[in-house]
């Protein structure tokens, strides 16, 4: 809502998603407005560029392919150029995790309390903490039953390695990294956990409505994470933990997908969050998820941050989590309710040491250690100079740019004419420097490369305190599209993955530990310092075994034996799908027909005894003294007819109730 203007008044503006309130006090003629902007998240991404002219707007604002949130101090931020237009307007925030950009801009300096250099630091006008809202009850402490856990994995290769290319050693190991994040064992092994965990420790907490939330690091880990989890509960004949999955967009498996192919937890396909989460007939997920009918929210980026449900008593993590974004996600469980006295944290890829130091900073309040030089964007501009300037590009062309962004009469063709020459003599000196072996010079040009975007970055951030002149802002006009012209050419690289096999996998849990914000000193914010470039480095080439082997040493002294190995059986399984005789028995017969088919058994005991080679220890454990009827029991204790009688996407057939 909002008040509407009138000549001499003040008024007290409060905002909410729109903008058109705000252009009316900007144009008004009369009156003062304060304008309140609370901590809610905005559910509208991507800002079209630093210095927005107004709020932003539905077009401006579209979302991002994962669902982030912008939050009020990046709506406050963009805002601030007009600070200067607009005398009447008053700006206030209230956030309870200040980035240190937010701080510098907004802060009020403390004459009292200076930084190493003699300047005052900005400081918040009011701080209510988070200690003491903790300790007079308005909010949970998070950290006070935390589980970390602990992930082991060996990886093998299907083809030997004078069969295949050699890859880019970092880009195969961060595919690696996410293949295995990804892979339908190591998500089961996951879920496994959680469901346990929710229905023994959470599901009976507020009188049987407690909630929980599992954070996922994309939209297909989402996805693959709910399929698992639906495929688990009906396994396990479970009717009291049913989840809904958040994402934005549209989310595609596909054959030629280079993290991970299509398979039964995630078949080949188009999904969108309407198609996945057919129950909540076409509700908002947040007003289903806040009724009976569902206790899991399985999240990506959307309502990883701005979602408040005070029924979330368990966050299950599966995503790196990194300073501001781990308080703010983790605080999705710091709302109270009637009953609600403590909450879990089961957390599969931090430390519990990483996060404590995330959220020390903001515990007593959060402060500026530095500020921000505002030499920055000089120093950066002087060392693109010592290598670009009349080399690269030339000043005429960097005001000609600048003419040409923002004239009356700017074209796309005039852009160009600034543009194309400057990147026409880089790409022709790094053609020369990696026909010439010329290490240094390569090095070199990939550092200017890197400093083009660090001069905009810290330009962008700078100019809304420092009066930067004409030059410097025509040079941030011309870098900017230089830098896009430039993008590193191995920024996308990527290696296939075909060639993996996961050898052994093992979650190992460690004592669920109080993490005590109490105790030690906090971090104070950094400011946007030491942006210069960042060391280039040679494209390594390796052959995968290479790649495996140091992988592998990683877990090298965590206990992996060859019980931790993911099941054989698993491969042998999905051999068996292949085949149509057996298919077609799973799907005409009951388990106790099935189970007790010697030629079934006969057919299974043929396809182990193949792969004796491959997995000679485990094979030979399985086969040991081919005793058929523990044979037997071994294919029924593993569901073996229900699975090859189960299409992929997860639908029996339809004569197999019959059948039963």
């Amino acid at each position: 809502m909002a008040a509407r203007s009138c000549a001499g008044c003040s008024r007290l503006l409060i905002l909410t998603h729109g903008s058109r309130d705000r252009h009316e006090c900007r144009n008004s003629t009369g009156g003062r407005y304060a304008v309140i902007a609370d901590e809610a998240h905005s559910s509208q991404t991507g800002l079209a560029a630093s210095k927005l002219k107004a709020v932003l707007s539905p077009s401006e604002a579209a979302d991002l392919d994962d669902g982030g949130e912008v939050d009020a101090q990046t709506l406050l931020a963009a805002e601030l150029p007009q600070r200067a237009e607009t005398p009447n307007l008053t700006y206030l925030a209230f956030t309870a995790t200040p980035k240190s950009k937010t701080l510098e801009l907004f802060g009020t300096p403390d004459p009292n309390d200076l930084d190493e250099d003699g300047n005052p630091k900005p400081k918040p006008f009011h701080r209510y903490t988070m200690r003491q809202a903790i300790e007079e009850g308005f909010i949970l402490d998070v950290l006070l039953n935390y589980t970390e856990y602990g992930i082991a994995y060996e990886l093998g290769q299907k083809i030997a390695d004078d069969e295949i290319e050699a890859v880019d050693k970092q880009a195969a190991k961060k595919a690696a990294a996410r293949w295995v994040m990804l892979h339908e064992h190591n998500i089961s092994q996951k879920v496994d956990i959680i469901v346990r965990h929710f229905r023994e420790n959470i599901a009976h907490m507020l009188g049987g409505t407690a909630k929980a939330m599992i954070v996922t690091s994309s939209r297909k880990h989402a996805l693959r994470y709910y399929n698992a989890v639906e495929r688990y509960v009906a396994k396990h004949g479970i009717d009291d933990v049913h989840a809904l999955v958040a994402f934005s967009g549209k989310v595609t498996a596909d054959p030629d997908d280079k993290d991970i192919q299509p398979d039964d937890l995630l078949p080949a396909g188009e999904y969108t969050e309407a198609s996945v989460n057919t129950g909540t007939k076409g509700k908002p997920l947040d007003d289903a998820f806040n009724g009976p009918a569902y206790q899991v929210m399985i999240v990506a980026n959307k309502f990883q941050v701005g979602f408040d449900q005070p029924l979330l008593c368990a966050m299950y993590v599966d995503k790196r989590l990194d300073g501001v974004m781990a308080v703010q996600t983790l605080s999705r469980l710091n709302r109270t309710w009637a009953g609600k006295d403590h909450v879990y944290v089961l957390d599969f890829v931090n430390k519990g040491d990483d996060i404590l130091a995330a959220f020390k900073p903001y515990y007593e309040g959060a402060e500026l250690e530095q500020i921000t030089d505002p030499e920055l964007v000089n120093q950066i501009a002087v060392k693109l100079d010592g290598i670009g300037l009349d080399r690269i590009y030339t000043m005429a062309e960097i005001e000609q740019a600048a003419i040409a962004s923002t004239g009356p009469t700017a074209s796309h063709s005039s852009l160009s004419a600034a543009i194309d020459p400057g990147t026409e003599r880089f790409l022709k000196l790094m053609s020369d420097a990696r026909d010439n072996d010329d290490e240094e010079e390569r090095l070199m040009l990939d550092g200017f490369r890197s400093d083009l975007s660090n001069y905009v970055k810290g330009y962008d951030f700078l100019s809304q305190i420092v009066p930067y002149d004409l030059e410097m802002e025509s040079r941030a006009i011309y870098y900017r599209m230089l830098a896009k012209r430039l993008a590193d050419e191995n920024v996308g690289i990527t290696v296939d993955i075909d060639n993996l096999v996961l050898t052994r996998f093992k979650v190992d849990q460690k004592a669920a530990v109080k993490l005590s914000l109490a105790t030690g000193e906090a971090t104070p914010l950094s400011p946007l310092a030491e942006i210069g470039t960042a060391a280039a480095r040679e494209r390594d080439q390796a052959h995968w075994s290479e790649i495996i082997d140091a992988i592998n040493s990683l877990f090298a002294d965590s206990g992996l034996s060859a019980d931790d190995a993911v099941p054989e059986i698993e491969n042998i399984l999905r051999e068996a799908k292949k085949d149509p005789a057996l298919v077609a028995k799973a799907k005409a017969n009951s388990d106790a027909d099935f189970n007790s088919d010697n030629t079934v058994t006969a057919a299974m005991l043929s396809k182990f005894i193949d792969r004796r080679e491959r997995s000679e220890e485990i094979i030979n454990a399985l086969l040991k003294g081919q005793n058929m009827d523990t044979f037997r029991t071994l294919l029924a204790l593993l569901g073996f007819r229900e699975y090859l009688a189960t299409d992929s996407k997860g639908e029996q057939d339809a004569g197999d109730d019959e059948a039963e």
